[in-house]
């Protein structure tokens, strides 16, 4: 049995790669690669906070906390995901979608709202 593990452990550590052979890999990710299907506009900017979050002028894919925030997503059509807590959510101008999760939320100005 000795003899079975030891060809063994030699076997697994011959199949170990070196850190000089590993390479680093950077992927970007964007607010498009990243939105839910129900958000079908096109999104610029990632934000994503916890507490008071505010969006920006442009198109936002808004991620709240797991706590209770204060989202508001300003200008442009904003993708907003509350998160957990309960949560008031403010769309803003433009078109905005806006997903609450568990908790009761607030939604003001979100042309759709899911909760």
């Amino acid at each position: 049995m000795l003899i079975l593990f030891s060809v063994l452990a030699a076997f697994a550590s011959s199949m170990l790669a070196e850190p000089s052979s590993v390479d680093n890999i950077i992927l970007s990710v964007s607010a498009q690669d990243l939105k839910p299907a129900v958000c079908s506009m096109t999104l610029t900017n990632i934000v994503r906070g916890a507490g008071t979050i505010n969006g920006t002028a442009s198109n936002d894919l808004i991620f709240g906390s797991s706590g209770v925030d204060t989202i508001d997503g300003l200008g442009g059509d904003d993708c907003i995901l509350s998160g957990n807590g309960d949560d008031q959510i403010t769309g803003g101008d433009d078109a905005d979608v806006c997903l609450g999760g568990q908790g009761t939320d607030t939604f003001i100005t979100c042309e759709t709202e899911l909760q």
